[in-house]
């Protein structure tokens, strides 16, 4: 893992040929927190900063609000507290699409809940549970989230692995930026074509555009989430 430190030791002095010993502008402080910009960029666009967050549920409670760094929720699960080997998937839905599913019976109570929705914004982000719980359990959430913001020089940069490269070309950028040398905008140029390879990175090697159909065989996202 790459530490603070020795990120911008290599920007420094492998790409704007300054070494740490001279008066540079380009401060320890200066480059942390372009550090901690280049990531807070990454996840927003990339998604790629995964985590599981546990919520506890109480019974007859349908309302949680969510931790602040949360960008994106990809899964729900709710685990029931007198059965931890059941874990039951929930489906996603808006809130103004859900008058149809739950009508004039949102708080309505019945078992563990089917359906959950999102309101507001963080760091007052709420989920709501259909039908309302009427037993204890747990939600288990996998989201993409916000990092938390490195602050030493010891730290390690939460970035996947071989891609510390886009984070040095974005405090590149804003270094060259800030001393006003025309020579960022190659720099931007390059931490937005590696940003996009990062954005197209993927793990499992198959298309998500494509969602296989036991009938048809593979159709087209697109077409697969036609209203």
């Amino acid at each position: 893992m790459t530490t603070v430190a020795q990120l911008i030791t290599r920007v420094r002095e492998g790409r704007l040929d300054e070494p740490l010993t001279s008066g540079s502008q380009w401060t320890p402080a200066n480059m942390l927190a372009y550090i901690n910009e280049a990531i807070k960029d990454i996840a927003r666009v990339t998604r790629h900063f995964k985590t599981q967050v546990t919520v506890p549920v109480s019974a007859n409670v349908n309302t949680y609000i969510l931790v602040a760094s949360i960008l994106e929720i990809e899964l729900v699960y709710f685990i029931p507290t007198a059965d931890t080997t059941r874990v039951i998937p929930l489906r996603g839905a808006h809130m103004e699409a859900l008058d149809q599913q739950w009508g004039e019976h949102q708080n309505i109570s019945s078992g563990y809940p089917a359906i959950y929705t999102v309101y507001g914004s963080s760091p007052t982000l709420e989920m709501r549970l259909y039908p309302v719980p009427s037993m204890a359990g747990a939600l288990r959430i996998h989201c993409a989230v916000f990092p938390a913001e490195l602050t030493t020089d010891a730290d390690t940069l939460a970035i996947p692995a071989g891609w510390e490269d886009v984070v040095e070309e974005y405090v590149e950028y804003m270094a060259l930026r800030k001393d006003r040398d025309q020579r960022f905008q190659v720099a931007f140029g390059m931490y937005q074509q590696k940003l996009e390879a990062l954005v197209d990175h993927d793990y499992i090697n198959s298309n998500r555009e494509v969602i296989h159909d036991a009938w048809s065989g593979g159709i087209p996202r697109w077409l697969a989430e036609f209203e």
